[in-house]
């Protein structure tokens, strides 16, 4: 999918999230710098960043409740 198409979803998304004063992670996505760039443009400024260098399956291992 385009990212014209895409990053207006995503902050529509966020917004709502935020609205509800609710925490989340986005994964996967920004992929790429343009998309990082238009995320910026629309206002979307990440608090954090975690990078998780380990399989999936260990991942989610460790993020069960």
């Amino acid at each position: 999918m385009k990212d014209d198409i895409v990053v207006p979803l995503v902050r529509k998304e966020i917004e709502a999230i935020q609205k509800e004063k609710k925490s989340f992670i986005l994964s996967g996505y920004p992929r790429t710098r343009n998309q990082g760039l238009a995320l910026q443009r629309e206002g979307i400024f990440p608090d954090a960043f975690i990078i998780l260098n380990m399989s999936p399956e260990k991942i989610y291992h460790y993020c069960e409740y």
